[in-house]
């Protein structure tokens, strides 16, 4: 009876073993829970996001990369999200000029998440151009979110995402091939496709569109508080 008592615990692991080794990535990835965030941020840098997402979760393990710690961020509420959700919808809507992405590491602690940022010639397809006449077209992915939410915290609307792709599009329209667009809604992501010419226009045209709107935003709000008439003057009491 001995050696079996000895014997049972050993085939007992053995069998834990054999069926964590047969787990899937995706079945093991269940089993972790991420810690759970509620938060305000009224809107700045990559920085200064994670410090707060580390005041409201003191578990969040964040590491940042230089070239991502500058990233511009809008006003974000979070309520009972996840870390992981969390900082992935914050490099998604981030403002850099290279592409600021979130990459996860799991293992016997809590989770730590890496923030880094991807050069844009890095995220642009190359493909040779329709018809075999020696042209190139490129692919890129362009976020509108900052365009079309606006900046609530000042009460300045964004713009409709039907003003913004015709003004893409108008870009193209002196070519003979035209620019491809298609906008992923739930996303805010619009993918363009044409040449080198092309999606930098595009690109210059997303950043006047949100220059003008933003600084016209603010002048109409400024001359709604201001008491002074349209002239400058102060509004003048009733005759009498």
């Amino acid at each position: 009876m001995q050696p079996t008592r000895l014997l049972l615990p050993f085939l007992l692991a053995t069998a834990t073993l054999a069926q964590e080794a047969d787990e899937s990535p995706s079945a093991r990835s269940k089993r972790i829970t991420w810690p759970m965030v509620t938060m305000s941020f009224a809107g700045g840098t990559m920085t200064e996001f994670v410090a707060a997402v580390r005041a409201a979760q003191p578990k969040a393990n964040i590491v940042v990369a230089e070239a991502a710690a500058q990233a511009a961020l809008p006003a974000i509420q979070i309520k009972d999200a996840g870390l992981d959700q969390v900082l992935e919808s914050a490099c998604a809507v981030a403002t850099a000029a290279d592409r600021i992405r979130c990459s996860e590491a799991n293992g016997r602690g809590e989770p730590v998440f890496a923030i880094m940022a991807q050069p844009a010639s890095r995220g642009v397809t190359t493909v040779t151009g329709a018809g075999g006449g020696g042209s190139d077209e490129e692919t890129v992915v362009l976020s509108l979110n900052r365009l079309t939410t606006g900046q609530p915290e000042l009460e300045i609307a964004g713009l409709s995402v039907e003003t913004i792709l015709s003004a893409v599009e108008a870009g193209s329209y002196f070519d003979k091939k035209p620019a491809m667009m298609r906008y992923h809604r739930d996303s805010g992501l619009l993918f363009l496709r044409g040449s080198h010419r092309q999606l930098g226009l595009a690109s210059d045209v997303l950043k006047i569109l949100e220059r003008d709107h933003l600084s016209g935003a603010r002048a109409a709000g400024a001359s709604r508080q201001s008491p002074a008439g349209a002239d400058g003057a102060a509004p003048k009491g009733r005759d009498r």
